[in-house]
């Protein structure tokens, strides 16, 4: 009996060697005063895709330019203090 391996798992059709996708979600509740923590765990866990909920800023206050100084790009949508979410993804 064959068993199909997870998609995380499964080989790259360019390279055929198997690869790992790392991807998280957070609720951050309030990106501007977590900043620095979602700096450093970005940093330290290498994650691939992140997904943040509850930003609570508008999203031209995201602080797009740290994270991407980490080599992530950011789809941030918010429009107030009280929602707002983004995909941080390995570009």
């Amino acid at each position: 009996m064959a068993t199909e391996l997870p998609a995380s798992k499964r080989a790259s059709p360019v390279s055929g060697r198997i690869i790992a996708v790392r991807i998280a979600t957070w609720n951050i509740n309030s990106v501007t005063t977590r900043t620095d923590r979602l700096i450093a765990w970005l940093e330290s866990t290498q994650t691939d895709v992140l997904c943040l909920q509850e930003l609570k800023v508008p999203a031209d206050q995201f602080p797009y330019a740290q994270v991407e100084a980490l080599g992530y790009e950011v789809a941030a949508l918010g429009d107030g203090r009280w929602n707002g979410v983004a995909i941080i993804s390995r570009v």
